[in-house]
C-alpha cells in the first residue's frame, strides 16, 4: 500500500509538472489560428515584391510573435495563454500588379492597427467582423496617378482612424458612424457632402481633404450665421485642392461648422472672396496662395477666438478693418503679397501682435513699424540690407586706420624723446 501511494504521488508529480511546462510553452507560442494568417499573408508579399522580404526580418518558419519581427506588435492574452497579433505595418518598394488581400486576414481577430505604405493590394476582404481594429491606414505612394483598381473594403463599426492616401476614390461609401479621424488626401473626391453630416459622423473631429479635386456645391451653403451647427468637426485640412463649378463662395459653408477651431486652406483655388461669417470657436485660418479676391471683412472681428489669421498672396483689396483690434486673442497677422492700402491699425502695436506685411503700397511706415515682422516696401527692405552692408566696412575700416594712426604718433614721439634724450646726454658731456 506504502508503494502504491507513493507512485501515485510521484505520476501526480509529474503530470503536474508536464502540464506546467506545456502550460510555459503555449504562453510562448502565438494562437495557431494568427500564425496561419501571417504565413499566408507572408507568402502573398514576398511574391508581390521580392525586395519586401530582404528588407524586413520576417520567416514564414518562424512564430511571428516570439521572432522579433519588425512592424509587428503582439499582446499576450491572459485567458488563453497565447499571443496575439495586435499591430502590423506592411511596407513595399513598389509592386507594379495590384493584388486583393488574402481573406485570412479576418482571422487576426485582435488587430487593432493596421498599416500598408505602398503595398499595391487591390481589394481588402470584409473586414467587419474584427470587432477589434480601430485604425486602418492605406497608402500608395508610388509616381504617377491615384490607383484606379483599389476597393474600399466595410469597415467594423468601432473603427476610429481612417487614411487613404492615393487610393484613386472617386465617390464615399458610408463609413463607420464611430470614425474620429479621417484622411482622404491625394485622390479624385468630388462630393464630400455627406462628411459633413453630423447625423452620420456624430463623433469625426479631424478631416484630411487635401489634394482632391472638389465639387463647390456639394457643401453646405450658408448665407448667414446658422444658429446650430451641422458638423461636429474640429480640425479641416484642404490644402492643394480644387474647387470646381465654383457657382457660389465655397467657403461660405465654414460658418455651418460651428465647432470648428482650424481650417488649412493653402494653395487651393478658390477665386471667390472671403467668407462674411467665421465659426465662432475658430482659432487658426490659413487661405494663403489661393486666388482670394475683395476686402477683409469687418465681422471677422465677432470671432474673439482668432489666434493666427494667414491670408498671404492673394489679390485682396482695402485696410485691415479696425473692428478686427477686438480680436484680443490675435497673435499672429499675415497679409503679405497682396493689394491693401491704408495704414497699418494701430492695434497691431497696441495688441502686440506679430504682423507679416508689406508697407508697399502705403507710403509711409507707421513709427511702431519695428515691432512688425515686415513692414517696409521690398526694395527699402533690401536697401537698408545693402546699406548696412556698405557702412559697416567702412566703420571697421577708419578703426583699423585710426589704430594704425595711433601707434604711428606714439611711435614717433617715443623717437623723439629718445632723439632729445641722446641730444641732452651730449651737451651735459
Amino acid at each position: 500500500k506504502e508503494m502504491k501511494r507513493e507512485v501515485r504521488q510521484s505520476v501526480l508529480v509529474l503530470f503536474v509538472l508536464v502540464a506546467f511546462f506545456l502550460g510555459l510553452s503555449l504562453a510562448n507560442e502565438t494562437l495557431p489560428e494568427d500564425v496561419v494568417a501571417m504565413r499566408e499573408i507572408m507568402t502573398l508579399l514576398i511574391k508581390v515584391d521580392p525586395a519586401w522580404e530582404s528588407s524586413l526580418n520576417w520567416d514564414t518558419s518562424r512564430d511571428p510573435c516570439t521572432s522579433d519581427y519588425s512592424n509587428i506588435e503582439c499582446t499576450l492574452e491572459s485567458e488563453s495563454g497565447f499571443y496575439r497579433i495586435t499591430s502590423l505595418a506592411f511596407i513595399c518598394h513598389y509592386n507594379t500588379t495590384p493584388t486583393a488581400f488574402p481573406n485570412a486576414m479576418t482571422n487576426l481577430t485582435a488587430l487593432q492597427t493596421f498599416y500598408n505604405y505602398n503595398c499595391r493590394f487591390g481589394s481588402f476582404p470584409d473586414l467587419r467582423s474584427m470587432t477589434n481594429l480601430t485604425s486602418f491606414s492605406v497608402a500608395l505612394s508610388y509616381p504617377g496617378m491615384p490607383d484606379m483598381n483599389f476597393t474600399i473594403p466595410h469597415f467594423p463599426n468601432n473603427l476610429t482612424l481612417l487614411e487613404l492616401s492615393h487610393t484613386g476614390i472617386q465617390y464615399l461609401p458610408i463609413f463607420p458612424p464611430s470614425l474620429v479621424k479621417l484622411s482622404i488626401s491625394y485622390d479624385l473626391l468630388s462630393d464630400v457632402s455627406s462628411l459633413f453630416n453630423k447625423t452620420l459622423y456624430p463623433h469625426l473631429q479631424n478631416l484630411n481633404l487635401q489634394h482632391n479635386h472638389l465639387n463647390a456645391m456639394t457643401f453646405p451653403q450658408v448665407s448667414s450665421h446658422p444658429a446650430d451647427s451641422v458638423s461636429n468637426i474640429e480640425n479641416l485640412i484642404m490644402d492643394n485642392s480644387v474647387f470646381d463649378n465654383v457657382g457660389q463662395n465655397p467657403l461660405l459653408f465654414l460658418s455651418a461648422l460651428g465647432n470648428l477651431t482650424t481650417f488649412r486652406c493653402t494653395e487651393c483655388t478658390i477665386p471667390s472672396s472671403l467668407p462674411t461669417y467665421l465659426p465662432p470657436r475658430l482659432s487658426t485660418l490659413l487661405l494663403s496662395k489661393c486666388g482670394l479676391i475683395g476686402r477683409l471683412p469687418e465681422q471677422w472681428s465677432q470671432s474673439p477666438l482668432l489666434k493666427y489669421i494667414g491670408l498671404s498672396t492673394n489679390n485682396l483689396i482695402g485696410e485691415i478693418p479696425i473692428s478686427w483690434g477686438n480680436l484680443t486673442q490675435l497673435t499672429r497677422l499675415d497679409v503679405d503679397y497682396n493689394q491693401l492700402s491704408g495704414t497699418p491699425p494701430q492695434w497691431i502695436y497696441t495688441n502686440n501682435v506679430s504682423f507679416v506685411g508689406e508697407c508697399n503700397p502705403w507710403e509711409t511706415a507707421p513709427k511702431w513699424c519695428e515691432f512688425c515682422d515686415i513692414c517696409t516696401k521690398k526694395s527699402d527692405y533690401h536697401q537698408s540690407k545693402l546699406w548696412w552692408l556698405m557702412v559697416i566696412p567702412g566703420v571697421l575700416f577708419i578703426l583699423v586706420v585710426g589704430v594704425v594712426v595711433y601707434f604711428v604718433i606714439k611711435r614717433k614721439q617715443g623717437v623723439d624723446s629718445n632723439t632729445y634724450e641722446n641730444i641732452t646726454g651730449t651737451d651735459n658731456m
